[in-house]
């Protein structure tokens, strides 16, 4: 007797969720399908497609606490999963396909295309410290150049510069 093919698909707020749970369905029809979603999401949405879902993941604008991931992680490795899907080619959603501990993990872009996340532990981690610490530098950057660049200094000199028709300055 053979064993069927467990899938997790990770929920990401991105168009095209419900066209890939309809092409894994499609193209496993006999596989066991569970969907990690946010805690509120309409699974209305899933019916009729024999798809299973975990909410378990915080809604948008909710902090994500080290206590939640991991918890999303344990909950993903417990499923003992034979394939993992994200929906981004994210350094932090292939970081997370990579501990889920699926034996084969994928990335199902918005055009349809599917892609093998080959992504190491280490290389996954340094990634996403990486991207975390030019995130914020360009964030602070942008706020420095923001609150502190002065507006009118240019205009003011320009001005005193210019002269009118009466060869008053402006």
């Amino acid at each position: 007797m053979t064993q069927r093919t467990r899938i997790g698909l990770f929920y990401s707020y991105g168009p095209h969720f419900i066209k890939t749970v309809r092409s894994l369905r499609e193209t496993h029809p006999q596989a066991d399908i569970t969907a990690f979603v946010p805690e509120h999401f309409p699974v209305e949405l899933l019916s009729g497609l024999n798809i299973s879902s975990q909410p378990l993941l915080p809604d948008t604008g909710r902090g994500r606490a080290i206590k939640k991931v991991v918890t999303i992680i344990r909950a993903i490795r417990k499923e003992h999963l034979d394939i993992f899907v994200v929906l981004f080619n994210s350094p932090r959603l292939q970081l997370l396909s990579t501990i889920s501990g699926a034996k084969e993990r994928r990335c199902r872009l918005v055009d349809g295309r599917e892609l093998p996340v080959r992504l190491t532990l280490l290389s996954g981690i340094y990634h996403t410290a990486v991207n975390t610490v030019v995130g914020h530098w360009r964030y602070a950057r942008i706020w420095i150049h923001v609150r502190c660049t002065r507006v009118h200094a240019r205009t003011t000199e320009r001005r005193s510069n210019t002269t009118g028709p009466d060869n008053e300055p402006y």
